[in-house]
């Protein structure tokens, strides 16, 4: 039993710390809390997940998604959609423009 209780501090200890990457002004530290928010799978991370598609770094962006496919929470599906469709627009677009 204590070792089940550790083994949960440390995923809470490391969720925490994810979470709190993604408020940082750098980033490759948010990219760095979006990475191990999807490597933990933790569905308490899909609400701030929800908050990083609107990040200024398209490349966060897109990895918060990829986090939030991995979580597999209903909660997602709606911002997944919406993402879907903005993000392939703007990609869209600067493909078109190196052309």
């Amino acid at each position: 039993m204590r070792i089940f209780v550790a083994y949960e501090k440390e995923i809470s200890d490391r969720v925490t710390r994810g979470l709190i990457d993604l408020y940082s002004e750098n980033a490759a530290i948010r990219l760095a809390g979006v990475i191990l928010l999807s490597k933990l799978r933790d569905k308490r991370a899909v609400e701030p997940l929800i908050q990083v598609l609107a990040d200024k770094d398209p490349v966060v962006r897109i990895q918060a998604a990829y986090a939030l496919g991995c979580i597999g929470d209903e909660r997602a599906s709606e911002a997944l959609h919406r993402i879907a469709e903005t993000d392939c627009q703007k990609m869209c677009v600067e493909l078109g423009k190196l052309h």
